[in-house]
């Protein structure tokens, strides 16, 4: 799942440096550049990658825990960062000390939070579940509004990183509690 994730991310990286920036009167623009990314083969390549990446997640969590399953996704982060680098430079010092540090990260999140142990997978109450999507969302929603007003464009980044990671880690709460409704009917 994290590398078909990271996959589907190089190749839409690489359609949008593809594709013109919208230019012309009003909406025409914007138009053109949604046509040819849509026309474009790596974008449909990247949209197929993400859906057997959500199967995969689906399946992950359905048979692990989700303190298992979700940290691991983070290696997309190293494999898109290999993926990225392919055909061309390599990366530099600076992104493989990055790269070494989450690897680190996610070892010892794994080590310390008992994640690895093998035992059941535990369910995720729907109920559980969705209360925590909501208030992601509402966390992810004053975030955001505070990003547009208050914050310099150089972290505004950082706050949209932390935004998705909070929506992703939701998506997984609710991906884990789905899978297990399924299976008790």
């Amino acid at each position: 799942s994290a590398a078909a994730t990271a996959a589907s991310t190089v190749l839409k990286q690489r359609t949008a440096t593809r594709t013109p920036a919208p230019r012309g009167p009003g909406g025409q623009g914007l138009r053109a550049m949604i046509a040819a990314t849509a026309g474009d083969p790596l974008w449909t390549a990247a949209i197929l990658t993400d859906l057997v990446g959500v199967a995969l997640q689906v399946v992950a969590l359905h048979y692990g825990s989700l303190a298992l399953v979700q940290p691991l996704l983070i290696t997309g982060l190293l494999f898109a960062l290999l993926l990225g680098h392919v055909g061309g430079k390599l990366p530099g010092a600076r992104e493989i000390g990055c790269a070494l540090v989450v690897a680190a990260a996610l070892v010892e999140f794994l080590r310390v939070s008992g994640a690895s142990d093998t035992g059941p997978t535990g369910h995720v109450h729907p109920v559980h579940a969705t209360v925590f999507a909501i208030g992601v969302a509402v966390a992810v929603l004053i975030l955001v509004i505070a990003a547009h007003r208050h914050v310099p464009p150089a972290g505004r980044a950082g706050m949209l990183g932390v935004a998705v990671g909070a929506i992703y880690a939701a998506d997984a709460a609710l991906i884990k509690a789905a899978t297990d409704v399924l299976a008790d009917h």
